[in-house]
Protein backbone atom coordinates (compact mmCIF):
# COMPACT_ATOMS: atom_id res chain seq x y z
CA UNK A 1 0.00 0.00 0.00
CA UNK A 2 2.91 2.25 0.64
CA UNK A 3 3.75 1.88 -2.91
CA UNK A 4 0.76 3.45 -4.15
CA UNK A 5 0.56 6.47 -1.79
CA UNK A 6 4.19 7.27 -2.86
CA UNK A 7 3.14 7.83 -6.23
CA UNK A 8 -0.05 9.60 -5.73
CA UNK A 9 -0.14 13.36 -6.39
CA UNK A 10 -0.32 15.59 -3.63
CA UNK A 11 -3.49 16.93 -4.61
CA UNK A 12 -5.04 13.01 -4.42
CA UNK A 13 -3.72 12.77 -0.88
CA UNK A 14 -5.37 16.64 -0.18
CA UNK A 15 -8.61 15.84 -1.65
CA UNK A 16 -8.91 12.15 0.48
CA UNK A 17 -7.83 14.04 4.13
CA UNK A 18 -10.55 16.37 3.17
CA UNK A 19 -13.36 14.25 1.87
CA UNK A 20 -12.72 11.79 4.63
CA UNK A 21 -12.68 14.66 7.63
CA UNK A 22 -16.46 15.69 6.63
CA UNK A 23 -17.88 12.42 5.75
CA UNK A 24 -16.91 10.86 9.03
CA UNK A 25 -17.72 13.95 10.85
CA UNK A 26 -20.99 14.20 8.73
CA UNK A 27 -22.72 11.75 11.67
CA UNK A 28 -26.27 13.53 11.43
CA UNK A 29 -26.35 13.43 7.55
CA UNK A 30 -29.42 11.23 6.72
CA UNK A 31 -29.03 7.49 5.29
CA UNK A 32 -28.49 6.59 2.06
CA UNK A 33 -30.74 4.57 0.14
CA UNK A 34 -29.98 0.76 1.16
CA UNK A 35 -29.29 -0.38 -2.72
CA UNK A 36 -27.32 2.34 -3.36
CA UNK A 37 -23.97 1.30 -2.91
CA UNK A 38 -21.32 4.51 -1.56
CA UNK A 39 -18.83 3.48 -4.78
CA UNK A 40 -17.83 6.09 -7.67
CA UNK A 41 -20.22 8.49 -9.75
CA UNK A 42 -19.17 6.57 -12.39
CA UNK A 43 -21.16 3.64 -11.45
CA UNK A 44 -23.77 5.62 -10.03
CA UNK A 45 -24.43 7.63 -13.11
CA UNK A 46 -24.72 4.36 -15.58
CA UNK A 47 -27.09 3.30 -12.89
CA UNK A 48 -24.99 0.89 -11.21
CA UNK A 49 -24.89 -1.12 -13.99
CA UNK A 50 -20.91 -1.56 -13.65
CA UNK A 51 -20.47 -5.22 -13.75
CA UNK A 52 -18.43 -5.14 -16.50
CA UNK A 53 -17.61 -1.68 -16.77
CA UNK A 54 -13.90 -2.92 -16.26
CA UNK A 55 -12.28 0.47 -17.50
CA UNK A 56 -13.32 1.98 -13.81
CA UNK A 57 -12.60 1.08 -10.50
CA UNK A 58 -15.57 0.23 -9.45
CA UNK A 59 -15.26 -3.11 -10.55
CA UNK A 60 -13.41 -3.67 -7.25
CA UNK A 61 -16.43 -3.38 -5.73
CA UNK A 62 -18.93 -5.33 -8.89
CA UNK A 63 -16.75 -7.83 -10.28
CA UNK A 64 -13.31 -8.42 -9.01
CA UNK A 65 -12.92 -10.59 -12.69
CA UNK A 66 -12.63 -6.80 -14.05
CA UNK A 67 -9.18 -6.03 -12.55
CA UNK A 68 -7.67 -8.14 -15.15
CA UNK A 69 -9.15 -6.13 -17.95
CA UNK A 70 -7.75 -2.39 -16.71
CA UNK A 71 -5.07 -0.62 -18.15
CA UNK A 72 -4.13 1.69 -15.76
CA UNK A 73 -3.40 2.03 -11.64
CA UNK A 74 -6.18 4.37 -10.26
CA UNK A 75 -6.87 5.67 -6.59
CA UNK A 76 -10.27 7.57 -6.21
CA UNK A 77 -12.05 8.80 -3.30
CA UNK A 78 -15.93 9.37 -3.47
CA UNK A 79 -18.70 11.16 -1.07
CA UNK A 80 -22.53 9.93 -0.79
CA UNK A 81 -25.32 11.01 0.28
CA UNK A 82 -29.14 12.27 0.00
CA UNK A 83 -27.87 15.93 0.45
CA UNK A 84 -24.83 17.17 -0.78
CA UNK A 85 -23.83 19.16 1.62
CA UNK A 86 -24.06 16.56 3.70
CA UNK A 87 -22.79 13.14 2.82
CA UNK A 88 -22.78 10.23 5.69
CA UNK A 89 -21.00 7.15 3.35
CA UNK A 90 -18.45 7.11 1.72
CA UNK A 91 -15.56 5.06 -0.29
CA UNK A 92 -12.06 4.44 -1.36
CA UNK A 93 -11.02 2.44 -4.12
CA UNK A 94 -7.67 1.25 -5.61
CA UNK A 95 -6.72 -0.87 -8.54
CA UNK A 96 -3.68 -1.98 -10.14
CA UNK A 97 -2.70 -3.01 -13.78
CA UNK A 98 -0.63 -5.78 -14.97
CA UNK A 99 0.19 -7.50 -18.35
CA UNK A 100 -2.03 -9.74 -19.95
CA UNK A 101 -2.75 -13.00 -18.03
CA UNK A 102 -1.05 -11.91 -14.57
CA UNK A 103 -2.80 -11.60 -11.40
CA UNK A 104 -3.89 -8.34 -10.47
CA UNK A 105 -5.08 -6.46 -7.23
CA UNK A 106 -7.65 -4.23 -6.01
CA UNK A 107 -8.45 -2.44 -2.10
CA UNK A 108 -11.65 -0.92 -1.35
CA UNK A 109 -12.59 0.86 2.19
CA UNK A 110 -15.91 1.85 2.29
CA UNK A 111 -18.39 3.18 5.25
CA UNK A 112 -22.33 3.11 4.43
CA UNK A 113 -25.15 4.87 6.41
CA UNK A 114 -28.52 3.65 5.54
CA UNK A 115 -32.04 2.35 6.61
CA UNK A 116 -33.27 -0.74 6.38
CA UNK A 117 -36.16 -3.25 7.84
CA UNK A 118 -34.65 -3.59 10.94
CA UNK A 119 -33.09 0.09 11.52
CA UNK A 120 -30.94 2.70 10.76
CA UNK A 121 -27.29 1.42 10.79
CA UNK A 122 -23.63 2.38 9.80
CA UNK A 123 -21.52 -0.31 8.61
CA UNK A 124 -17.39 -0.66 7.23
CA UNK A 125 -16.01 -2.85 4.89
CA UNK A 126 -12.13 -3.31 3.80
CA UNK A 127 -12.73 -4.81 0.03
CA UNK A 128 -9.93 -6.94 -0.88
CA UNK A 129 -10.10 -8.42 -4.75
CA UNK A 130 -7.75 -10.25 -6.55
CA UNK A 131 -8.28 -11.05 -10.29
CA UNK A 132 -6.50 -13.82 -12.61
CA UNK A 133 -6.96 -13.91 -16.55
CA UNK A 134 -7.43 -16.61 -18.85
CA UNK A 135 -7.08 -17.00 -22.35
CA UNK A 136 -4.70 -14.02 -22.83
CA UNK A 137 -6.96 -12.16 -20.28
CA UNK A 138 -10.15 -12.56 -22.21
CA UNK A 139 -11.99 -14.55 -19.54
CA UNK A 140 -11.06 -13.15 -16.26
CA UNK A 141 -12.08 -15.00 -12.49
CA UNK A 142 -11.96 -12.93 -9.60
CA UNK A 143 -12.27 -13.17 -6.37
CA UNK A 144 -12.99 -10.31 -3.20
CA UNK A 145 -12.67 -11.03 0.93
CA UNK A 146 -14.01 -8.66 2.79
CA UNK A 147 -13.93 -8.01 6.18
CA UNK A 148 -17.05 -6.03 7.39
CA UNK A 149 -18.65 -4.83 10.76
CA UNK A 150 -22.02 -3.29 11.13
CA UNK A 151 -23.76 -1.36 14.35
CA UNK A 152 -27.77 -0.37 14.02
CA UNK A 153 -28.92 2.28 15.93
CA UNK A 154 -30.77 0.54 18.22
CA UNK A 155 -27.89 -1.60 19.56
CA UNK A 156 -24.85 -1.33 21.84
CA UNK A 157 -22.29 -3.39 20.19
CA UNK A 158 -20.57 -3.44 17.00
CA UNK A 159 -20.85 -6.97 14.81
CA UNK A 160 -18.46 -8.45 12.54
CA UNK A 161 -17.80 -10.43 9.69
CA UNK A 162 -16.09 -12.12 7.11
CA UNK A 163 -17.23 -12.33 3.45
CA UNK A 164 -16.68 -13.51 0.24
CA UNK A 165 -17.47 -12.02 -3.51
CA UNK A 166 -16.49 -14.43 -6.45
CA UNK A 167 -16.99 -13.26 -10.34
CA UNK A 168 -16.67 -13.92 -13.96
CA UNK A 169 -16.30 -11.83 -17.29
CA UNK A 170 -16.14 -13.01 -21.00
CA UNK A 171 -14.64 -10.37 -23.12
CA UNK A 172 -16.16 -11.89 -26.07
CA UNK A 173 -14.96 -9.08 -28.76
CA UNK A 174 -14.06 -5.72 -28.47
CA UNK A 175 -17.23 -4.38 -28.50
CA UNK A 176 -19.07 -6.70 -26.41
CA UNK A 177 -18.47 -8.12 -22.94
CA UNK A 178 -20.79 -9.99 -20.10
CA UNK A 179 -20.30 -10.96 -16.87
CA UNK A 180 -21.62 -12.60 -13.61
CA UNK A 181 -21.02 -11.72 -9.81
CA UNK A 182 -22.20 -13.36 -6.36
CA UNK A 183 -21.89 -10.85 -3.84
CA UNK A 184 -21.40 -11.57 0.20
CA UNK A 185 -21.52 -15.10 0.08
CA UNK A 186 -20.29 -17.68 2.93
CA UNK A 187 -21.15 -17.33 6.34
CA UNK A 188 -21.64 -14.30 7.89
CA UNK A 189 -24.51 -13.31 10.34
CA UNK A 190 -24.31 -9.40 9.26
CA UNK A 191 -27.53 -8.54 8.67
CA UNK A 192 -26.92 -5.39 6.06
CA UNK A 193 -24.98 -7.71 4.06
CA UNK A 194 -27.24 -9.73 1.68
CA UNK A 195 -26.50 -12.08 -0.37
CA UNK A 196 -26.72 -11.11 -4.25
CA UNK A 197 -26.31 -12.25 -7.65
CA UNK A 198 -25.78 -10.08 -10.62
CA UNK A 199 -25.81 -10.72 -14.67
CA UNK A 200 -24.44 -7.84 -16.53
CA UNK A 201 -23.56 -7.01 -19.99
CA UNK A 202 -21.73 -4.06 -22.29
CA UNK A 203 -21.72 -3.20 -25.89
CA UNK A 204 -19.72 -0.62 -27.29
CA UNK A 205 -15.84 -1.06 -28.06
CA UNK A 206 -13.12 0.27 -25.75
CA UNK A 207 -12.36 3.34 -28.14
CA UNK A 208 -15.77 4.36 -28.89
CA UNK A 209 -17.69 7.42 -27.10
CA UNK A 210 -20.79 5.60 -26.66
CA UNK A 211 -21.02 2.43 -24.13
CA UNK A 212 -24.33 1.18 -23.34
CA UNK A 213 -24.51 -1.00 -19.99
CA UNK A 214 -27.49 -3.68 -18.51
CA UNK A 215 -27.14 -5.43 -15.09
CA UNK A 216 -29.99 -7.60 -13.56
CA UNK A 217 -30.38 -9.35 -10.35
CA UNK A 218 -30.59 -13.40 -10.84
CA UNK A 219 -30.44 -14.34 -7.08
CA UNK A 220 -33.44 -16.84 -8.76
CA UNK A 221 -33.18 -17.23 -12.44
CA UNK A 222 -36.36 -18.84 -12.44
CA UNK A 223 -38.65 -15.54 -10.76
CA UNK A 224 -38.85 -13.24 -13.67
CA UNK A 225 -40.58 -10.67 -11.80
CA UNK A 226 -38.27 -10.78 -9.50
CA UNK A 227 -35.78 -9.65 -11.78
CA UNK A 228 -38.09 -6.93 -13.45
CA UNK A 229 -38.10 -5.43 -10.37
CA UNK A 230 -34.21 -5.29 -9.96
CA UNK A 231 -32.16 -4.21 -13.14
CA UNK A 232 -30.15 -1.13 -14.54
CA UNK A 233 -29.57 0.20 -17.35
CA UNK A 234 -26.70 2.81 -18.31
CA UNK A 235 -25.29 4.55 -21.06
CA UNK A 236 -21.91 6.84 -21.55
CA UNK A 237 -21.08 9.37 -24.09
CA UNK A 238 -17.47 11.26 -24.08
CA UNK A 239 -17.31 14.37 -26.33
CA UNK A 240 -13.50 13.89 -26.47
CA UNK A 241 -10.73 15.38 -23.64
CA UNK A 242 -11.86 19.16 -24.08
CA UNK A 243 -15.65 18.15 -23.00
CA UNK A 244 -17.25 16.57 -19.88
CA UNK A 245 -18.49 13.11 -20.35
CA UNK A 246 -22.04 12.74 -19.97
CA UNK A 247 -23.95 9.39 -18.24
CA UNK A 248 -27.43 8.38 -18.47
CA UNK A 249 -29.48 5.39 -17.17
CA UNK A 250 -32.82 3.65 -15.71
CA UNK A 251 -32.98 1.61 -13.04
CA UNK A 252 -35.11 -0.57 -10.58
CA UNK A 253 -34.64 -1.81 -7.54
CA UNK A 254 -37.31 -3.78 -5.36
CA UNK A 255 -39.70 -2.20 -7.96
CA UNK A 256 -38.60 1.70 -7.30
CA UNK A 257 -37.82 3.58 -10.02
CA UNK A 258 -35.13 5.85 -10.00
CA UNK A 259 -33.86 8.09 -12.70
CA UNK A 260 -30.04 8.79 -12.57
CA UNK A 261 -27.37 11.63 -14.66
CA UNK A 262 -23.63 12.46 -14.27
CA UNK A 263 -20.95 14.21 -15.77
CA UNK A 264 -17.21 14.68 -15.38
CA UNK A 265 -13.98 16.28 -16.74
CA UNK A 266 -10.51 14.57 -17.28
CA UNK A 267 -7.40 15.83 -16.85
CA UNK A 268 -4.94 14.14 -19.10
CA UNK A 269 -1.83 15.81 -18.17
CA UNK A 270 -2.54 15.55 -14.61
CA UNK A 271 -4.04 12.08 -14.85
CA UNK A 272 -7.08 13.35 -12.61
CA UNK A 273 -10.82 13.59 -13.24
CA UNK A 274 -13.74 14.92 -11.17
CA UNK A 275 -17.06 13.31 -11.36
CA UNK A 276 -20.51 14.20 -10.31
CA UNK A 277 -24.14 12.12 -10.26
CA UNK A 278 -27.18 12.67 -9.28
CA UNK A 279 -29.53 9.46 -8.48
CA UNK A 280 -33.60 11.34 -8.11
CA UNK A 281 -36.61 8.70 -7.34
CA UNK A 282 -39.35 8.61 -10.07
CA UNK A 283 -42.19 9.21 -7.85
CA UNK A 284 -41.04 11.13 -5.55
CA UNK A 285 -38.35 13.70 -6.47
CA UNK A 286 -37.34 14.88 -3.12
CA UNK A 287 -36.12 11.32 -2.86
CA UNK A 288 -32.08 11.60 -4.26
CA UNK A 289 -28.74 10.34 -4.20
CA UNK A 290 -25.63 12.57 -4.61
CA UNK A 291 -22.33 11.25 -5.73
CA UNK A 292 -18.70 13.03 -6.00
CA UNK A 293 -15.82 11.13 -7.14
CA UNK A 294 -12.40 12.44 -7.49
CA UNK A 295 -10.13 9.97 -8.81
CA UNK A 296 -6.16 9.99 -10.02
CA UNK A 297 -4.67 7.56 -12.78
CA UNK A 298 -1.24 6.56 -12.59
CA UNK A 299 -1.59 5.93 -16.47
CA UNK A 300 -3.05 8.63 -18.79
CA UNK A 301 -6.43 7.56 -19.88
CA UNK A 302 -6.10 7.65 -23.72
CA UNK A 303 -8.20 5.12 -24.54
CA UNK A 304 -11.33 5.45 -23.04
CA UNK A 305 -11.84 8.80 -20.11
CA UNK A 306 -13.23 7.64 -16.68
CA UNK A 307 -14.85 11.13 -16.55
CA UNK A 308 -18.07 11.53 -15.32
CA UNK A 309 -21.44 9.74 -14.70
CA UNK A 310 -25.65 10.42 -15.04
CA UNK A 311 -28.23 7.81 -15.19
CA UNK A 312 -31.67 8.52 -15.73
Amino acid sequence: MGIILNYMSKSFLLILLTALHFAVAAKAGEPLYRHFPPINAYSAGMGFAGGVVWEDPSVVFWNPAGLALLDQMSAEVTLAGPKAAMPSSWSILVANSAAAGESRFGFGFLRRHSLDDIGEYCSFQVVMPLSYGFGSGKLPFGVTMKFASERYDDRDDWTYGVLFDVGLLWRIADGFAIGASRLNIVGSALSSFQPESWLSAEIGAETSPVIIAAQTRFDAPSDKAFMQANYSLGARLDFGRKAPGLRGGYLKREGITWFAGGFGWINLDANTSIEYSLLVQADDQTNRAHFLTYGYSLKPRTKKPTAGTYTF
